[in-house]
């Protein structure tokens, strides 16, 4: 069982294991651990035993009754802790979750000795890594940073800890970061697995080649990239996260074609699993949607399709504001400006309906559309005094935003209005220079 719990910590979402551990595959035999318990129903390792039998077969209530009575049984018992921990980190109660934790490792230190002690023990389930976990959940980044780290002093044998530092750095915006860990992480499975050719094929591994494609399209190497996607797909041709990650790549530069003939194909392998394009394009938590198809679409030109999947996006998600921008830009794109505006207002009016006005809705820059993109549109269709009207309004309200001085600018360029365009310039200037000096 300490695989299970090293995986839940380090490797796989605990809802994921539990919807894998959950199918015919990975049922596990509960009989045996069943019989242990009742031969001696007061020993805490067979109740946490069958706690994690339960678990891995989706019975979540046997389970945490099960993990209950092994820490009844034994109250240092700090891998019940754990267990109960992980528990409720899956039910979202990120409280309870740490004060398990935290009686775990306060059980652990007072058989260890110490805290360091006590995490430095990698094949426990309260340990650095999993700490670190916690530390990152409760929005401390830094000490978890220093937590994965401090796990790989501990353990530098064990590719997973390199591995989660990639990770992190990658989630954090920091590619260069992370692929220094990625790298590590891989020379030290290559070690094991004999090369890194071996760790990169192995798809089920965090340390494969569309990790590692995935790295360098963050860090803006689109060659290195689609080399390590191209052998992705190559070992898993039908692989919808490689597929579109590839896409990506293509996307990046600038071969609408192939943009569009990587998503076709991540899209008819979502329909071979799924049996229909309705199931597989529905769930707009997926890398292949309605709306990513209507983006695909709309970039290689073909802009019916592109607005038939936007508009099944918005029969999905009636609020989705990028579908409706997208399809406003489709009909732009066709120099179908009327229809154009008619979805742009469309999409207007269904965000100031949950801004509680039109105002409301346009100086919310978190999304769109806001003044800025109705700016953007009203230049591309020509309408100047319209376009130089939601600039300058974005203006007052981010006055220290220079691009926005500067569209206002080129609205009284394109009118020939060149006194204006230079008195908007001069704005935008004096706010670059106020930066630097600052």
């Amino acid at each position: 069982m300490k695989t299970l719990r090293l995986l839940s910590n380090k490797i796989l979402p605990l809802a994921l294991l539990s919807s894998l551990f959950a199918s015919a595959a990975w049922a596990v035999d509960l009989a045996p651990r069943e019989a242990l318990v009742k031969q001696n129903p007061k020993n805490p390792e067979a109740r946490l035993n069958l706690g994690w039998g339960y678990y891995e077969n989706g019975q979540k209530d046997n389970a945490e009754a099960e993990f209950k009575t092994a820490l009844a049984l034994n109250p240092d018992y700090t891998d019940a802790y754990a267990a109960l921990g992980n528990l409720y980190k899956e039910k979202g109660d990120a409280k309870t979750y740490e004060t398990y934790f935290r009686k775990g490792l306060a059980a652990a230190t007072k058989k260890k000795g110490s805290e360091k002690a006590a995490l430095s023990d990698m094949h426990s389930a309260i340990n650095y890594s999993s700490y670190g976990w916690l530390l990152r959940d409760s929005g401390k980044k830094a000490q978890a940073l220093e937590m994965f780290k401090a796990a790989v002093t501990s353990d530098p044998k064990n590719p997973a800890h390199y591995e989660t530092l990639a990770s992190v750095y990658s989630w954090d915006n920091k590619p260069e970061e992370a692929l220094k860990w990625f790298k590590q992480g891989l020379a030290m499975a290559a070690k094991i697995k004999g090369s890194e050719q071996a760790v990169l094929s192995d798809m089920n591994s965090p340390l494969n080649y569309l990790a590692l494609g995935r790295l360098y399209l963050e860090m803006k190497q689109p060659d290195k990239a689609e080399d390590n996607l191209l052998q992705a797909v190559k070992l898993q041709p039908e692989n919808i996260s490689a597929l579109c990650a590839l896409s990506e790549v293509y996307l990046a530069k600038g071969n609408a074609a192939q943009y569009l003939a990587q998503m076709k194909r991540a899209m008819a392998a979502a329909i071979k699993q799924k049996g229909s394009e309705k199931a597989a394009l529905s769930d707009m938590s997926q890398p292949v949607n309605y709306l990513s198809m209507g983006w695909a679409f709309r970039q290689a030109g073909d802009y019916d399709n592109a607005i038939r999947m936007m508009k099944e996006a918005l029969a999905v998600q009636p609020d989705n504001m990028d579908a409706y921008m997208a399809i406003a830009s489709a009909y732009q794109d066709q120099n179908k400006t009327s229809e154009g505006a008619a979805w742009m207002q469309k999409a207007l009016g269904t965000k100031a309906r949950k801004k509680g006005s039109e105002k409301a809705a346009l100086s919310d820059f978190s999304s769109q559309p806001n003044y800025t993109s109705m700016g953007e549109f009203y230049l591309k269709a020509k309408q100047y005094t319209k376009a130089a009207e939601m600039f300058e309004a974005a203006a007052k309200i981010q006055p220290d935003e220079s691009s926005h001085y500067k569209a206002v600018s080129d609205c009284y360029a394109a009118q020939a209005r060149y006194d204006l365009a230079l008195e908007w310039i001069k704005k935008a200037i004096t706010v670059e220079l106020k930066k630097s000096k600052s």
